[in-house]
């Protein structure tokens, strides 16, 4: 378009340079000549002609909320010089017909969510508008409040849920779905209303289409759970004295429950009885727990009646009040009895050396030699008192103070076999007593004898300790017989063969013997079963049933064996029809155990397994195994947890719960009935016991 315009320029220029020479003369003109005729100039060329060159789109972007929503695009087209042209034929198209489709006339129609490009075309020229399909999809559902606690059975709460979608904008007129995770705990209403059942824990899920979200509801009306008692100890110091107890009862939440009711206990009446009204009465000497319990939470306070002792009894441990070297000691004891003749178990007692030059003496009575001399040992409880002599006479001449043995351990590996011992006697100076006199004796000479010299000669399998004795000094030597396993015959022992129960547990006994067909009392045996998906058995021969089908269980000693076949037939759902004998003084709780009536300890309630329990392991290291209390004595060869879910009809073991030579609390649950139920050998006589109460656990 330029180059056109150039040429017309050039063209007039050239015209008026034309003119102009004509116009100054030429060849022969002057003043004289005529003057030229001036020429018609030459019109312009017309103007180029309009060219399509750009196009505008009205609206550049739109977004449409709805499937089948429209909007009208306008299409603007300009020429070349920017001009707009009308009468201009114009072609419209989608870039993505599945979102959007355009007219011929630029009406836009949303088809589904997603983005296209609308273009209009005229000529070459184009121009485009981005076109946004955006209808409110249900992205996120959300329940107020997320979390609640209803401290009351009945109680309510009102859930709200609210649908948003892909633009977090709140969607209405939704259809919603409420539902309870456990409706034992707390029920939900079509509208979203949660009353409450029973103490515990559920959710509660709110669903709109596949969207779903949950708030935690825990229900906890207050119960009875810390009772303490006020005082927690008390001394009540002469029979028929008195004491006021108070109980103070707590919640979960650690809130008093002022109207509790409180039943009142003594584990030991013997000692101190208690009403009603926790008022505690003095019955005779010894302690006894008063307990107060409010629902499944008890509280005890230590009562003990100390009448004021009547009598005191000093004894010498060893019959002798001679001490013949400065730093020996001598142990005395004292017993201490009440206005009414009784023992007193644990007296205060207050020692004193009434010259402590020659002995001390400590708080327990043992007495210490410092020089010689003689010093009266008193001891006092109370206004009574009593006392020994005590005389030091120390003396140059050597004593034998110690005895070691040489060596100081060894093995006998035969019947028959012997070793020679040596013993070696120190005087108080530390200094060797050649000369002195040694006695030789044997712990058991069942495993091992000794002769006058030391030469032990060994008997048969076992451990024997062999004491060197010299004056008051001893010393030994542990010589184990452990002659190598001829074995000929290897017997196993079972009652029955047959386990019903996955986890029950039968002991095999096995019985060695050597060359000489005698017994091998610690035999090294090897426990094997065939099939450990039947049963399992440990290196003690103890089998535990884990599935139905048989299995052989097998004892090796040496190169021979023998086995046993163990048959699991478990039955399933039919209950124990196993008849049980009341379990005298043990009673069930959730989460405790109590057994009453055991002599000195009164009653011993269990919160965690009684193997655990320092007045246990006091009495048997092996837990509930030959416990024993005076004349009470038990064995729980077994004991485990029942459930009746029909409250009584039908009992099944809860095998988890199943333990040897012990008895644990268990905390459940699971809404049912429960029992402890054992195996128990109890003062003698062996049955099938069950507990004297039950629990329930409400649904």
């Amino acid at each position: 378009m330029i180059r056109t315009y150039g040429r017309a320029f050039a063209m007039i220029l050239a015209s008026m340079s034309f003119m102009i020479l004509i116009g100054c003369g030429g060849g022969d003109s002057g003043p004289t000549s005529p003057t030229p005729s001036t020429p018609t100039p030459t019109p312009p060329p017309p103007p180029p002609t309009p060219v399509a060159t750009s196009i505008s789109v009205t609206p550049a972007s739109h977004t449409l909320a709805a499937i089948g929503a429209t909007v009208q695009l306008s299409a603007t087209v300009r020429d070349q010089n920017n001009s707009p042209m009308s009468g201009q034929t114009v072609n419209w198209n989608s870039s993505n017909t599945a979102v959007a489709t355009v007219s011929g006339s630029g009406l836009v129609t949303a088809v589904s969510n997603g983005t296209a490009q609308i273009t209009a075309r005229s000529g070459n020229a184009s121009g485009t508008a981005n076109i946004t399909v955006a209808e409110p999809v249900p992205t996120r559902i959300t329940v107020s409040p997320s979390s609640h606690t209803l401290e009351a059975i009945g109680a309510t709460v009102q859930l709200s849920a609210t649908v948003r979608d892909q633009r977090n904008n709140v969607m209405s007129g939704q259809t919603i779905t409420w539902s309870s995770g456990d409706e034992a705990v707390a029920t939900v209403s079509a509208t979203g209303l949660v009353t409450a059942v029973a103490n515990g824990m559920t959710e509660i899920t709110t669903r709109s289409g596949s969207l779903s979200s949950s708030a935690e509801i825990t229900v906890s009306e207050p119960v009875p759970t810390i009772v303490t008692i006020d005082p927690a100890t008390h001394t009540l110091e002469a029979i028929g004295d008195t004491l006021q107890l108070a109980a103070v009862v707590l919640d979960q939440y650690e809130n008093a429950m002022a109207d509790a009711a409180v039943t009142w206990s003594s584990g030991d009446a013997a000692v101190a009885s208690v009403d009603a009204d926790g008022l505690v009465t003095a019955v005779d000497n010894g302690m006894a727990d008063i307990t107060a319990q409010a629902g499944d939470a008890m509280g005890s306070a230590a009562i003990t009646v100390a009448q004021a002792p009547a009598s005191v009894t000093v004894a010498v441990e060893s019959g002798t009040t001679t001490l013949a070297a400065i730093g020996q000691t001598l142990q005395l004891t004292v017993s201490v009895s009440d206005a009414n003749d009784h023992p007193i178990a644990e007296p205060a007692v207050t020692w004193t050396s009434s010259d402590e030059a020659v002995v001390t003496v400590d708080g327990d009575g043992l007495v210490t030699a410092v020089g010689n001399g003689m010093a009266d040992v008193v001891a006092m409880a109370g206004d009574v008192s009593d006392m020994v002599s005590i005389t030091v006479m120390e003396t140059s001449e050597p004593v034998a103070t110690t005895v070691m043995i040489e060596p100081a351990s060894h093995t006998l590996e035969a019947i028959g076999e012997t070793v020679q011992l040596a013993a070696v006697v120190l005087d108080q100076d530390e200094n060797v007593m050649a000369d002195a006199a040694v006695t030789w004796s044997s712990g058991d000479e069942a495993v091992a004898t000794v002769d006058a010299d030391g030469l032990v000669t060994a008997v048969d399998n076992g451990m024997a300790d062999i004491a060197a004795q010299s004056g008051d000094a001893v010393g030994s030597a542990a010589i184990t017989v452990s002659q190598v396993p001829a074995a000929i015959s290897i017997e196993v022992d079972a009652e029955a063969t047959t386990l019903t129960e996955v986890g029950q547990t039968l002991q095999l006994m096995v019985t060695v013997s050597d060359a000489n067909d005698a017994p091998i009392s610690e035999p090294a045996v090897m426990w094997t079963s065939s099939d450990e998906a039947v049963v399992t058995v440990d290196g003690d021969g103890l089998v535990t049933a884990v599935g139905n089908g048989m299995a052989d269980v097998e004892a090796m000693a040496g190169d021979v064996s023998d086995m046993v076949s163990i048959t699991v037939m478990v039955m399933e759902d039919e209950g124990d029809t196993t008849e049980y004998t009341p379990w005298t003084g043990v009673k069930v709780y959730a989460g405790r155990i109590v057994f009453e009536g055991v002599p000195v300890i009164g009653m011993l309630q269990l919160t965690t397994c009684a193997s655990d329990d320092p007045l246990v392991k006091l009495a048997s290291s092996e837990g509930l195994k030959d416990f024993e209390f005076g004349d009470y004595s038990i064995t729980v060869h077994y004991a485990i947890w029942q459930i009746s879910k029909d409250m009584g009809g039908t009992w099944n073991n809860i095998e988890d719960t199943r333990v040897m030579y012990d008895a644990c609390p268990y905390d459940p649950v699971v809404a049912g009935e429960y029992r402890l139920v054992g195996d128990v050998t109890l003062n003698g006589e062996r049955n099938f016991r069950a507990s004297e109460n039950t629990f329930t656990v409400d649904p």
